[in-house]
């Protein structure tokens, strides 16, 4: 009789320990880690791996934070005390002057997803037009990339720098002749009829994604680094193939509630089909020296950027360093 009275309480005994704390050191404690970011697509692949908690299988408790530009993520570094991030390669030269950041990744590249658009019974002639475009962008390396392209400079064209999204709406109520700027104002511009006469992809220029770490930080802490990296790759695994329902879904869903923004699945699927992913492989070759490195390509930033272009005043630029080391370990 003990024994039947024993498993007659064994269900409440069960739902007891159930409910009871956990003690520290029955569970595995996740490290803080304060990330900053746009509310972009290189931003994604964080968000999605925090979804499926994979961050916690890492033992990693990432905290995502969003900034409206380039400058403000590089300037928010010191200010909101982020160590991991990502952006595009236009902010990281432009705001590399005495920041305390580099490179260690190139998970990457949004040319396709930067466009020239002109309207639908626009002429092709281009020479003398009124372009609209948003100064010291990918969109403004872009519109100099394309008017090279077809042998012109800047001076031959009117430029009016705005907002992206003040651009998009000036060129919707009848304002210039060409649009350039990215994405998800590209895919709004088509849907309204707006024709894309070039990509920056479609002018062979590259504009790769990076994953920046505070200097001080990863050289304390370079097993959180590579840890962080690896959560990164495994979230972006699920977009290096065609991407299915689920996943575009989720797309939706971060744009909505993370990034402050509404996409429909056909424009997601566009944008996600826009961004091209590099294995890690192609990353630590990119991280390597020679005419295609991501060096090289940030040289030709630089010297954009210098030239006035993006309105510093011809100052030379301060390339960040770039650490190939947290990558190498890696499964490639």
């Amino acid at each position: 009789m003990r024994y039947l009275s024993l498993f007659r309480f064994l269900p409440a005994l069960l739902l007891a320990l159930l409910l009871s704390p956990v003690s520290a050191s029955a569970a595995p404690e996740s490290v803080p880690l304060k990330t900053g970011w746009l509310g972009e697509y290189e931003a994604f692949p964080v968000w999605y791996a925090r979804e499926q908690g994979w961050d916690k299988e890492a033992g990693l408790d990432v905290e995502m934070l969003r900034f409206d530009s380039g400058k403000a993520l590089i300037e928010g570094m010191k200010a909101y005390k982020w160590v991991l991030g990502g952006c595009g390669i236009v902010p990281t030269v432009s705001a590399a002057f005495g920041a305390p950041f580099e490179v260690v990744a190139v998970p990457g590249d949004e040319a396709a997803a930067n466009a020239v658009l002109l309207r639908k019974d626009g002429t092709t002639a281009v020479k003398g037009k009124l372009v609209l475009c948003t100064q010291g962008t990918s969109a403004h390396y872009t519109l100099v990339q394309w008017l090279h392209s077809l042998g012109l400079t800047e001076k031959d064209v009117k430029i009016r720098f705005m907002p992206p999204e003040q651009a998009l709406g000036a060129f919707r109520g009848g304002m210039g002749d060409v649009l350039v700027t990215w994405a998800p104002y590209t895919y709004v511009a088509e849907k309204e009829g707006c024709v894309v006469a070039a990509t920056a992809a479609g002018v062979k220029s590259s504009l790769p994604l990076v994953l920046l770490a505070d200097k001080q930080f990863a050289a304390e802490n370079a097993e959180l680094v590579r840890r962080f990296l690896a959560l990164y790759q495994r979230g972006a695994a699920v977009l290096a193939a065609e991407p299915d329902e689920q996943v575009v879904a989720a797309y939706v869903r971060f744009c909505k509630e993370w990034a402050g923004r509404e996409l429909d699945a056909a424009t997601a699927r566009k944008d996600l089909q826009n961004h091209r992913i590099y294995q890690v492989s192609e990353q630590l070759d990119l991280l390597g020296e020679g005419p295609g490195s991501l060096r090289a390509r940030l040289s030709d930033m630089a010297a954009f950027l210098a030239a006035g272009k993006a309105g510093d005043g011809g100052k030379a630029a301060e390339l960040p360093a770039i650490r190939a080391d947290y990558l190498q370990t890696l499964p490639q």
